[in-house]
């Protein structure tokens, strides 16, 4: 497999990914005790994370960590997340989107990664 193939299974992996975080976070919205939902959005964000390294995604990587400490914290205190944290995370989500999304080399505006 080239290169450009596997950067492109990367970023549909990833797309999956974010989709599947998506529908867990508001699974747990509704239901904190959700043990599925819980497990499968901390496995997939630590995949997503460390596939982002591997493949050399670094502002990937750094979204998915940081939203990745957002999801451990709010996992210890039981899912129960104020308003503002789910939003949060929801950005970390949209943001990987955006970053997945640009082409190398686009003169595409450039993705702020300063929140």
């Amino acid at each position: 497999m080239s290169i450009g193939a596997l950067i492109e299974k990367f970023r549909s992996v990833g797309f999956d990914r974010i989709e599947r975080m998506n529908v867990s976070l508001v699974a747990l919205e509704r239901d904190p005790a959700d043990a599925h939902a819980s497990e499968e959005i901390l496995r997939e964000i630590h995949t997503l994370k460390g596939e982002a390294k591997m493949m050399g995604f670094a502002d990937v990587n750094l979204v998915a960590h940081q939203t990745e400490n957002l999801l451990m914290k709010s996992a210890e205190l039981g899912w129960k997340m104020q308003e503002q944290t789910v939003d949060t995370i929801f950005q970390g989500f949209d943001l990987i989107r955006a970053l997945l999304s640009k082409q190398a080399g686009s003169n595409d505006t450039p993705v702020d990664l300063s929140q």
